[in-house]
């Protein structure tokens, strides 16, 4: 009896079975990928956010606590005063994954000379 080439249906329905599974994988890396990706746009805008009022508030004399809501994003910060300087602690809350999260920051407001001299 002579052999016929070509593939058997058993060995085309496992390809196939293995095709699909390696299909589902990458669909789901896909899904996995944006999901992470729209996570990382939230955590960049809460930190630019933040960096941007804590830039403005190391350059204030005496700063007080306060806050401030940008779309998902709402930041919260409290002054204190401790010598020479204004402890100032910022804590930006977003919604990431469905869960509420919280970034911390800290810096020392007001610890400049009363006169900085700009050297052009």
């Amino acid at each position: 009896m002579r052999r016929r080439a070509g593939f058997s249906l058993v060995e085309a329905q496992v390809a196939l079975v293995l095709l699909a599974a390696g299909l589902l994988a990458v669909a789901a890396t896909g899904v996995q990928a944006v999901r992470l990706l729209q996570r990382a746009e939230i955590v960049h805008d809460a930190n630019a956010l933040a960096a941007s009022v804590l830039d403005s508030l190391v350059q204030v004399r005496n700063p007080a606590s306060g806050g401030l809501a940008r779309g998902r994003i709402t930041v919260v910060w409290t002054a204190s005063r401790a010598d020479s300087a204004t402890q100032v602690v910022l804590v930006a809350h977003y919604v990431a994954d469905g869960r509420v999260r919280a970034d911390t920051f800290a810096i020392f407001a007001g610890v400049w000379p009363e006169r900085i001299h700009h050297v052009p």
